[in-house]
């Protein structure tokens, strides 16, 4: 399979209910304790969370890369550096969100709006 190939299938997983039901429901769930932009606010619970989040997505989005594009997550790192002009922050906000914190309390933050 090509690159070209496993970035269409990667763009065609990130857009697909497949992949944003989940995602969509454990945000509505779990917004509701990010009643702040204080970080520090509930920490121990909204690391409990975050922890969830990094769990659960990592182990959706690993499954579909190593089951469907014979990848990692490093290796698509590099695929996406190498289609970075054809990807929007919004596309990769969920996966940007699993390293970091400060971007999930954001989205958390925005959702609970």
């Amino acid at each position: 399979m090509t690159e070209d190939d496993k970035f269409d299938m990667f763009l065609d997983f990130i857009y697909s209910d497949e992949w944003l039901l989940p995602i969509d429901s454990f945000i509505e769930y779990n917004c509701l304790i990010f009643t702040s932009a204080d970080e520090t606010e509930s920490m121990q619970e909204k690391t409990r969370i975050y922890n969830d989040y990094r769990d659960t997505i990592a182990n959706y989005i690993d499954k579909f890369l190593r089951n469907c594009l014979g990848m990692n997550r490093g290796q698509l790192g590099e695929l996406c550096a190498n289609f970075q002009d054809e990807l929007d922050y919004d596309d990769m906000v969920h996966f940007l969100a699993l390293e970091d914190y400060q971007l999930f309390h954001q989205v958390m933050f925005e959702a609970n709006k």
